[in-house]
């Protein structure tokens, strides 16, 4: 197991912190799992929930995953080659 999978990572020129983990490690997940929330995403790659949140809505927005509101959550699934919710 990689030790450094979960530390931060700043970039030396702009100071702000680069990912940790890809796109790819995030939607990886979401398949594996069918549908996840924001939280159950948050404490599988160690981020904080608003970290989680905003590379899932950027996942959204590029049209890799799509969220569905359940009571007070948002679950998360990787968006299927034809679907047309968006």
């Amino acid at each position: 197991m990689d030790v450094t999978a979960g530390m931060k990572n700043r970039d030396s020129d702009t100071g702000e912190f680069t990912p940790t983990h890809s796109d790819s490690d995030l939607l990886q997940f979401l398949e594996s799992e069918g549908q996840a929330g924001t939280r159950t995403v948050a404490d599988r790659f160690d981020y904080k929930k608003p970290t989680a949140y905003r590379r899932l809505r950027q996942l959204e927005q590029q049209g890799e995953v799509e969220s569905e509101r359940v009571g007070n959550a948002l679950l998360w699934r990787v968006r299927k080659e034809g679907d047309s919710n968006q």
